[in-house]
């Protein structure tokens, strides 16, 4: 993940990215700004402008607080990322380990059953998808990890607040979730990431 540029934006169209120096830049109506020039970080995820988070080379996890990013957990050690419009925030760990931050907002906790995936999506605490290693496509329940269809494969996941799902599977195309089904709106479109803050904003 760390060796892409990256974009994520929220709900309320926060937009943040990441370039391929690890530079961290705002989307603001002047264009893209640096809020911090020596900030670095390789993911980061906003569900609004309040709630945006950060993983740097490190997997050290840092929260933006309108000024600069602060370690709310300084133990915490995650690569990826996710928050949601509702305040929600999920992860992974190096070792694929998913993890949620728990309503005080200090302490990260696997939820049970564990799980193990490459990168995890949270649109909303109703709407959390996951990727694992081999690409299988997983939608958190509430109580479980299920699995809507064991064929459908995906490199990248994206949740939007509104329930909103996108991905991009191994060939680079992106396909958005209908109903039951993923639907390829642009069978020309291709891309290595997306993110989706709800279905007007991808």
């Amino acid at each position: 993940m760390a060796a892409l540029p990256m974009i994520t934006t929220g709900k309320d169209s926060s937009v943040w990215y990441i370039d391929t120096q690890e530079r961290i830049w705002r989307w603001v109506v002047q264009g893209w700004v640096q809020p911090n020039p020596t900030d670095r970080a390789v993911y980061i995820s906003a569900g609004n402008v309040n709630n945006v988070w950060a993983t740097n080379r490190e997997d050290r996890v840092f929260r933006y607080d309108g000024v600069s990013w602060k370690q709310p957990d300084p133990y915490a050690r995650l690569v990826c990322v996710s928050a949601a419009d509702d305040g929600s925030v999920w992860g992974v760990n190096r070792q694929g380990a998913v993890y949620c931050l728990e309503n005080s907002g200090s302490k990260w906790v696997e939820p049970v059953p564990s799980f193990r995936a490459a990168q995890v999506s949270a649109g909303s605490a109703s709407n959390v998808w996951a990727v694992n290693n081999e690409g299988r496509i997983f939608k958190w329940t509430g109580s479980g990890w299920n699995e809507p269809r064991s064929t459908d494969r995906a490199t990248v996941i994206s949740a939007g607040a509104d329930g909103t799902v996108w991905c991009v599977n191994p060939q680079q195309r992106l396909f958005r979730r209908e109903g039951d089904n993923w639907v390829e709106p642009d069978p020309n479109a291709r891309a290595v990431r997306v993110s989706c803050g709800d279905a007007d904003d991808v």
